[in-house]
């Protein structure tokens, strides 16, 4: 399957803008990723073609970062050619700015029991220095907690956790809306303690899910909303220890896996617009 990302930039003012865009890959610290400056010129709009390969020089999965000296808006579509049609199908993603990270968030997530849909989870990580994000997976209409894992992040990382009933075994055919729940907290080197969940000091993230419709390929995205939850910005209620993944008569029990597989690069797209960033 070929895919290929579109990007767009458009200056929201009567200047150039100077947009530095660099693509933070999955599974690294991108700390220190090379951009590349491209003009976008005074009120007027910018398109690049397949911009992940082409113009950044990157491959797979990951997210693209973008930082001006002027403000601007951006957004980036994920394709592939229709078989047997003229046509593409894919996915939008919208920018988000740098504020619009959460240390603690809800996506919404569509499922239905089957065979059709399969969902991923994904997070990037904007700060200079690790994190760690602890999340959930539940049932939507029961509440039910199906499992919890953690991810580090490292910085300017990106991952995404692939097919996220794949743990659950046959019970992943019985089930229908999601819930995944996250909280996002520094790496344990950030506040200097010794456990790599030790470190309770917020470090938000951006999170998002997509859905893909197995029989078509088409696919959707979700961004995640904040978390309304009363309480610390570090837990979620109901916190388990040494939480095992409920299992059903007829299914194998699951067990943990922290293997991140990348299968549907769909970039999201970061947009710095604060001046002189």
């Amino acid at each position: 399957m070929s895919l290929a990302s579109r990007g767009e930039a458009h200056a929201t003012r009567a200047v150039v803008v100077a947009a530095a865009l660099a693509f933070l890959a999955e599974g690294g610290d991108n700390s220190g990723a090379e951009s590349v400056v491209v003009d976008v010129a005074p009120r007027r709009g910018a398109t690049y073609l397949d911009l992940v390969d082409k113009l950044l020089g990157g491959e797979g999965g990951g997210a693209v970062r973008l930082r001006g000296d002027g403000p601007f808006l951006a957004s980036s579509r994920t394709f592939t050619p229709g078989v047997g049609t003229p046509g593409t199908y894919g996915v939008s993603v919208p920018a988000v700015s740098r504020d619009e990270a959460l240390a603690k968030g809800i996506v919404l997530v569509r499922n239905e029991p089957g065979f059709r849909y399969r969902s991923n989870a994904g997070f990037v990580n904007p700060s200079a220095h690790g994190a760690r994000v602890l999340y959930r997976v539940r049932e939507s209409a029961t509440g039910r907690l199906l499992y919890e894992r953690p991810l580090d992040l490292p910085p300017e990382g990106f991952a995404q956790v692939n097919d996220l009933l794949s743990p659950l075994g046959g019970i992943r055919y019985r089930l229908a809306d999601l819930v995944v729940e996250f909280v996002a907290t520094a790496s344990a080197d950030v506040c200097g303690c010794p456990a790599a969940d030790c470190c309770v000091l917020p470090s938000p993230v951006f999170a998002f899910a997509t859905t893909i419709d197995n029989d078509s390929g088409d696919s959707t995205f979700q961004l995640a909303q904040p978390d309304p939850l009363r309480g610390s910005s570090t837990t979620l209620p109901e916190t388990a220890s040494g939480l095992r993944l409920p299992t059903e008569a007829g299914a194998p029990e699951a067990t943990p896996s922290s293997a991140l597989v990348m299968n549907q690069p769909g970039p999201p797209t970061l947009d710095s617009t604060s001046e002189g960033e």
